[in-house]
């Protein structure tokens, strides 16, 4: 009966343990989510910032062909922008009326201006127009976010130009620390459920099996014959949503040693009490 009830215990215990963990994960995923979105506040508000500057919001709005002295003023601009901040790594914007697109990436030391093929910002200026901070989240070819910004015509409401910025990895170092100190795995998906980040690019789970344990809500995920306690949120307010994912045993071996130490004084008592009821 001893053995029964040690049984009972441990598997309430083993769910309550569960419970709780979850429940402070999604806590921290939540707090860490808001985080994001002010991050990505900040880079909403750097890339609105040729619209605070007269000449070169005139630049954006002109029909006209854009002169040289245009140009310069422009670059000279994004050079300024470009080194308030230390995590952008390309910084381009293309300006829709003159097909231009003016910027830095990677090693290139100035900024320079080439023409640019509408079809390579086609994709974001859609997503942009489906998002109501017009933003767009994703990775570029090397892996790296990927963030877009448009900038819109108050009277036209037409897209004028669209801002990109490659993150560096530093934008996303301390949440992976966070989760890596604990075993952790945390992944990052875009509003379209796309993955966008993963702290372990060596993780031995498939991000197919991980989006239809999403889209089912579920808690527990089994891929590549390891079960792992799923925890999710999403932004409300960016679409962000953030998983974390612990291989279940990394619980259970607490809980096991939990259990060994219950089992150990569950003998004891049975012992002691044929002790009590058959003394020699």
């Amino acid at each position: 009966v001893l053995h029964v009830l040690t049984y009972s215990n441990y598997t309430e215990t083993k769910d309550l343990t569960i419970s709780n963990y979850q429940s402070t994960t999604e806590r921290i995923l939540s707090l860490e989510a808001e985080d994001f979105d002010e991050y990505l506040n900040a880079l909403a508000t750097f890339c609105l910032q040729p619209y605070y500057d007269s000449t070169f919001s005139r630049v954006i709005d002109l029909s006209t062909p854009v002169t040289s002295e245009q140009l310069r003023y422009v670059k000279r601009q994004m050079y300024y922008y470009y080194y308030t901040r230390s995590d952008i790594g390309d910084y381009e914007i293309y300006l829709v009326n003159h097909g231009l697109v003016i910027g830095k990436t990677g090693n290139q030391q100035h900024f320079v201006d080439v023409s640019g093929d509408p079809q390579d910002f086609s994709t974001a200026i859609r997503h942009c127009r489906k998002d109501s901070r017009n933003q767009y989240l994703t990775t570029d070819a090397d892996g790296h976010l990927c963030y877009y910004h448009t900038l819109i015509s108050v009277s036209t409401q037409e897209v004028q130009a669209v801002v990109r910025l490659s993150l560096k990895a530093k934008s996303l170092e301390t949440l992976k620390t966070n989760h890596n100190s604990s075993h952790e795995n945390i992944l990052i998906l875009n509003r379209r459920q796309e993955l966008l980040y993963s702290g372990n690019s060596n993780a031995p789970f498939q991000f197919s099996d991980v989006s239809k344990a999403l889209k089912k809500q579920k808690t527990i995920l089994c891929s590549e014959n390891t079960r792992y306690i799923m925890t999710s949120t999403t932004s409300q307010t960016s679409g962000i949503t953030f998983i974390c994912l612990v291989p279940e045993q990394l619980i259970n071996m607490e809980i096991q040693q939990l259990q060994k130490k219950v089992q150990f004084n569950a003998s004891m008592i049975w012992l002691l009490s044929l002790l009590l009821i058959y003394p020699f």
